[in-house]
């Protein structure tokens, strides 16, 4: 029974990866090799029975296994040499197993979402359907302490209505597979639509005292919703509390009937809102999955970024939660950084690994980002993808820089800098020389006669000694 259940469970998460990994055999990726035998290719993976070359198998000694050599073909994998950004060539997707990695990554991803979902139901899901059946046992008991009259009978229904949505019937699959997989899928916030509406109308048959103290527990509820609905109905139920006012019990009745409408309409909007980001979150695990298992299939060499940055981001979320002050009861919606956290960090330690090579071009990045994709197993490449997977901002800080250096060399290459020595046209309207442009030479006075010759000034007004000085006539 457990197995069908386990069964039951893994299918709706077992056919997108089948499917990617059929997509992948028929592109001729996957190896297809017999159990025993070779895979074929000149760039499979040596079994650790041959040797080296230049390592014959005799000069290793028993109990000693040849490392791991990822051949490369020398055609697709261009040498430091020859590649222009100077990086050693990276390891050969035929050296990797792409149906090993396939498997394994749908193995892994496939027990993630299960761990997921039977969390989400026993810690998320449950005690929310046992609040909700707790509060219409509640209700029962007060519906048979007041008057009985006809008019019970619709409360009674709707107690009766909700009850059913959330019906126990004492094992945790007889809620249905479709409850446990896609949970929420509203019942819950049916039942708590009807369990308001009966609390609402159960109002008119109150006494006097419990109404009042309602009403004086309500009115401040409706103060601190800063609605012009709700501070209007909280002015009312001042003026109708307020001394010596005899305000009669049907009034009473019908304030607090709306006043309970008010509050829980602000209650059942939020429920709403985080129940619908729990199916987003759920959604977008399941995205994420799907697209790990078809990035390590598809780039088996590179897939040890995406489990690096998972633990990244199991890592982040853990320190976040120990560190944590404050433990607020949001129906689970905390639950959702948790699933979501090695997710995403898979995922940004992978691109972050591919962007940081280009920010690193683009003098970004420092020198020590350069060629890590081609160098994955390097523990300097573990560690950035490790922090890439630990902090989610990082990776949006070098998109931001990538982006502001490609702007700012669009914007240099269509105004290019003038050269140096080259003639500058006329200042317009500033009246100052133009820089780098002939000028014409300085007098004493600072102005030039046009077209003269002027003699050199010696700046006081004097002949200048050996001058030859003009001639005068002297008067009769």
């Amino acid at each position: 029974m457990v197995l069908a259940l386990l069964v039951l469970l893994a299918f709706p998460m077992v056919i997108p990866f089948v499917g990617a990994t059929v997509a992948l055999a028929a592109m001729g990726n996957v190896s297809t090799a017999e159990p025993g035998q070779q895979p074929k290719g000149q760039g499979a993976v040596r079994p650790l029975a041959q040797s080296t070359p230049g390592q014959p198998n005799a000069a290793r000694g028993p109990g000693q296994r040849e490392p791991f050599h990822a051949e490369s073909n020398p055609a697709e994998h261009p040498t430091g040499q020859d590649r222009k950004d100077g990086c050693p060539p990276g390891p050969s997707l035929k050296s990797f197993s792409s149906c090993r990695t396939a498997l394994l990554a749908i193995s892994l991803c496939l027990m993630f979402w299960m761990a997921s979902v039977a969390v989400r139901w026993h810690r998320i899901a449950r005690p929310a359907r046992e609040m909700l059946r707790a509060q219409i046992s509640s209700l029962e008991t007060e519906l048979h302490l007041v008057e009985q009259k006809p008019e019970l009978n619709q409360i009674a229904s709707l107690l009766a209505e909700g009850k059913k949505l959330v019906e126990d019937r004492g094992v945790w699959w007889s809620a249905g597979i479709a409850d446990v997989l896609f949970w929420s899928r509203g019942k819950e916030l049916t039942g708590w639509l009807y369990v308001h509406q009966a609390e609402s109308h159960m109002a008119r048959f109150l006494a006097r005292p419990t109404v009042v103290a309602r009403l004086e527990i309500n009115e401040p509820n409706l103060r601190s919703a800063d609605d012009p609905r709700s501070l209007a109905l909280a002015n009312s139920i001042h003026a109708a509390l307020a001394p010596p006012t005899q305000t009669p019990l049907d009034r009473l009745q019908a304030l607090l009937s709306e006043a309970l409408a008010l509050n829980y309409e602000s209650e059942d909007t939020s429920f709403s809102d985080l129940a619908n980001w729990q199916n987003k979150a759920a959604w977008l695990v399941l995205l994420g999955l799907f697209l790990i298992v078809v990035l390590a299939a598809l780039d088996p060499p590179h897939s040890i970024f995406l489990l690096v940055g998972a633990l990244g981001g199991l890592l982040s979320r853990m320190s976040r939660s120990l560190n944590r002050s404050d433990l607020p009861t949001d129906y689970g919606a905390d639950w959702t950084t948790l699933f979501l956290s090695p997710v995403a960090g898979a995922l940004g330690a992978w691109s972050g690994i591919l962007i940081s090579q280009l920010a690193a071009q683009l003098a970004v990045l420092g020198e020590v980002f350069r060629c890590r994709w081609e160098q994955p197993y390097e523990s300097s490449t573990l560690a950035i993808a490790l922090l890439f997977g630990f902090s989610e901002q990082l990776l949006d800080t070098i998109f931001e820089k990538v982006t502001e250096k490609t702007d700012s060399n669009k914007a240099s290459a269509s105004n290019p800098p003038p050269r140096p020595g080259a003639a500058q046209p006329s200042a317009t309207g500033t009246g100052e020389p133009t820089p780098g442009a002939p000028q014409p030479p300085a007098t004493g006075t600072g102005e030039p006669t046009p077209g003269a010759p002027q003699p050199p000034a010696t700046g006081t007004g004097e002949p200048t000694p050996g001058a030859a000085q003009p001639q005068t006539k002297r008067g009769s």
